[in-house]
């Protein structure tokens, strides 16, 4: 957090606008401000419940400490082992005397009651003893259970396509929070195809931020509509031959989504593509740059993009 408290400027509330594009850095915020930010009600529920456990389980452990003996470890002169070999011979005298008179029906009595009294004794030892053994069995399964998720976690393959990737436990893919096509990288042209395979690997529902680059002949796939909590998509570099209403950016598939960048982005004909131009538009949506393309026009049903982005200049010339 010391990093955020550095970068937060108080003139203006907020952090500098150009930290915004780096794609780690929002990338790693959007993610670590959902554990350090209390994002809903069902967190603040749970985050008060860990809070009441801890104070509840230290003021015990006060408890413990308080119930200490001050004088535990003084040396003192005792007469300990005398008072011992004298209650020893008073015992040894009376068991004698016992064998020869035999006990009166007072004492059969009492020693009846001290018999009773140990065998419960004994009992309520064993059924102790058998309850610890049972929770050292359960504590160390748990240990053992543990030990295999991160095992099972840390198996998992680094993939190239992933810029920021985490290992969750007790799941099947791993977590990326920054996506990244770099079809130069990856040797490929941004085929569907094989963007599809790429991205199926991953969790797409822990996707924050999606950079593509590079890419001579990018088709969008259809996964990207499994990208729910998606808040930023950046293209660079890259030819768009298809990106089809199959794949299209909408407001109930993407309701967080924030950002779109374009920089030197060819697309088909100098028109944008299909799966940008869904009546269900993205309403979160506070940024969107067009910089150095071919785009020449937006279609005349998307009304104005000055709607979503009242304050917004223009970074692209179009002629309609």
């Amino acid at each position: 957090m010391a990093n955020y408290v550095a970068a937060y400027k108080l003139k203006i509330k907020g952090f500098d606008e150009s930290i915004w594009y780096d794609d780690e850095w929002v990338a790693r915020a959007l993610n670590e401000f959902r554990m350090a930010v209390v994002v809903s009600w069902s967190d603040l529920l749970s985050r008060t419940i860990f809070s009441l456990g801890l104070v509840i389980t230290t003021t015990s452990m006060k408890r413990l400490l308080w119930r200490l003996p001050r004088n535990v470890n003084r040396v003192t002169q005792s007469t300990a082992s005398i008072v011992l070999a004298v209650e020893a011979t008073k015992k040894f005298l009376t068991r004698k005397k016992d064998k020869i008179q035999g006990p009166t029906p007072v004492e059969a009595m009492i020693q009846e009651e001290d018999i009773l009294t140990a065998r419960s004794k004994l009992a309520r030892t064993h059924g102790d003893r058998i309850i610890l053994r049972s929770m050292h069995l359960l504590f160390g399964s748990w240990g053992i259970l543990i030990l295999g998720f991160h095992i099972h976690a840390s198996a998992q393959p680094t993939l190239a396509q992933c810029f920021m990737q985490v290992r969750p436990w007790a799941v099947s893919h791993p977590s990326c929070y920054l996506v990244g096509l770099d079809c130069h990288i990856l040797n490929i042209t941004g085929e569907k195809d094989h963007v599809q395979v790429m991205w199926a690997e991953f969790d797409a529902s822990t996707v924050v931020q999606v950079l593509i680059r590079h890419c001579p002949g990018l088709e969008m796939p259809d996964i990207i509509s499994d990208f729910i909590g998606i808040h930023g998509i950046k293209v660079y570099n890259s030819t768009i031959l298809e990106w089809g209403e199959s794949a299209a950016i909408t407001n109930a598939k993407h309701p967080d989504l924030a950002a779109l960048f374009f920089a030197r982005v060819n697309m088909t004909d100098g028109l944008l593509p299909i799966g940008l131009q869904s009546p269900d538009f993205p309403t979160s949506l506070t940024d969107i740059e067009f910089c150095v393309t071919n785009l020449q026009s937006l279609p005349v049903k998307l009304v104005s993009w000055r709607d979503y982005l009242p304050g917004a200049q223009p970074t692209n010339s179009f002629t309609s």
